[in-house]
């Protein structure tokens, strides 16, 4: 768990701005919802859960309403809420090629295979198809809360505080791209980040204030 108001003291005494002089406090606190984002978009088992879940008829499913991604699917569940058989993770083209009609059977009573393809994070397909209420756990990243005022409280580890830091950081020099010193600093918390949470160096980072949805 990480305390907003912690968070807030970090970032206005790097960014020399403790009596919020140059940023209003509202705009730290977006800047820390917006942050939690890219945690989870470059780490999304910083925030994962694992729970059983009630499928519905047929092939496609989707993760919880409250879902970032799903991140894997484990077992199937019997009615008594007990672990069952393992289901296996198969690409969509490999189902496709060993049988082609896969999609077409929609009332079996427990999963075999799941396929899903990370550029449609919230969907997954299982096979066989299932009657309505076929139960399987799974692992899926949920998305944050929105951050709404310093008394909030973060629910994630503390080894995500440093990288939350970083990636306000970087948001609030991004609005000051047109000064040399601006673009070393926001350059420089790119590569905190970067090395925090693990990613190669020559990859790059994508970062951008995520609009609301």
């Amino acid at each position: 768990m990480i305390k907003v108001s912690e968070i807030l003291e970090r970032v206005t005494k790097a960014f020399n701005d403790i009596d919020y002089a140059r940023v209003d406090k509202a705009t730290y606190i977006k800047f820390i919802s917006d942050a939690l984002n890219q945690v989870l978009l470059i780490r999304p088992d910083a925030n994962a859960a694992t729970v059983v879940v009630d499928l519905t008829q047929g092939v496609k499913q989707n993760i919880p309403d409250d879902g970032f991604r799903l991140i894997d699917v484990l077992f199937n569940v019997a009615p008594d809420g007990t672990y069952s058989s393992a289901i296996t993770n198969v690409p969509k083209n490999s189902l496709d090629v060993i049988a082609a009609n896969w999609p077409m059977t929609n009332n079996a009573s427990k999963v075999s295979n799941f396929a899903h393809d990370p550029t449609n994070p919230k969907v997954y397909w299982v096979t066989p198809g299932v009657a309505t209420g076929t139960k399987i756990a799974i692992v899926y990243s949920k998305a944050f809360p929105e951050v709404l005022t310093e008394e909030d409280v973060i629910d994630i580890d503390m080894i995500f505080k440093d990288p939350i830091i970083s990636s306000v950081m970087i948001y609030l020099y991004m609005m000051d791209t047109e000064s040399d010193l601006g673009m070393q600093k926001m350059s420089h918390y790119i590569n905190l980040l970067s090395q925090s949470l693990g990613l190669e160096q020559q990859k790059g980072i994508d970062i951008g204030p995520r609009e609301d949805k």
